[in-house]
């Protein structure tokens, strides 16, 4: 088991920190939980479900990193919109 989570270890930093906008991966958690392995990163969203095996878990990575992209990475894009858009003094 925990050559396998070794594996899976390794696959979410390849898949998910290295190509994420730097994310940093260190407080990030891989564990088996009734036959499914589960990532917790950084405590900034809940457990991912990966999968109970590893083919599965690495197919699954890749979409988590595409929702993380578009639940992060395009909100911080409309903010930063936003902010460049904006005028001082505030009008009141």
């Amino acid at each position: 088991m925990e050559n396998e989570k070794k594996e899976i270890y390794d696959l979410v930093h390849e898949i998910v920190c290295q190509n994420s906008f730097g994310l940093d991966c260190k407080e990030s958690e891989v564990y088996n939980e009734k036959g499914v392995w589960k990532l917790y990163l950084n405590g900034i969203l809940s457990p991912w479900i990966l999968g109970a095996a590893v083919n599965e878990i690495e197919t699954n990575l890749h979409h988590h990193r595409i929702k993380f992209i578009a639940d992060i990475a395009l909100p911080i894009s409309v903010l930063i919109e936003a902010i460049k858009n904006y005028r001082y003094p505030i009008p009141i």
